[in-house]
């Protein structure tokens, strides 16, 4: 009877993957990231730690705290720990996660977003931040990250 369970969960375990039925998502981990500033931008903290997992073939991704403003200090936005962020991609190698955050100043909610791209254990992409309110977007920094 132990026998006929283990092998019925190595089945479950070997049917569960991405997508594309290849396997478990090579994103599905803890992941060691970098964030870097663009021109006229602040973000923080510089390191931090993203952990992805799978649910029922879906990825998300814990995020940590963020926080981001202008140089000018215009509308700095604070975006929580958030523990449940879907993926938003289409491709196995690409992730897209948004978190949303209310400005301090002017009041507006923004949408942080990271996306980029996978090549073995390392990835990178672009930090982009948008507020729907203004109809506005603007990439603020770039982001590379290794898997722990």
């Amino acid at each position: 009877m132990k026998r006929l369970a283990l092998i019925a969960t190595l089945g479950l375990l070997s049917a569960c993957g991405d997508s594309t039925g290849s396997g478990p998502s090579p994103w599905i981990g803890t992941w060691n990231i970098q964030l870097a500033n663009g021109p006229g931008w602040i973000v923080g903290p510089a390191a931090s730690v993203v952990s992805v997992r799978d649910s029922s073939g879906n990825l998300y991704a814990v995020t940590p705290p963020v926080a981001a403003s202008d140089s000018a200090y215009s509308d700095p936005v604070s975006f929580a720990q958030a523990y449940a962020v879907p993926d938003g991609a289409t491709a196995p190698d690409s992730i897209v996660l948004g978190v949303s955050g209310q400005g301090t100043n002017l009041g507006f909610t923004w949408l942080l977003r990271l996306a980029g791209i996978r090549s073995g254990n390392n990835a990178s992409g672009v930090i982009t931040i948008e507020s729907p309110g203004l109809v506005s977007r603007a990439a603020i920094g770039t982001w590379t990250a290794v898997k722990q």
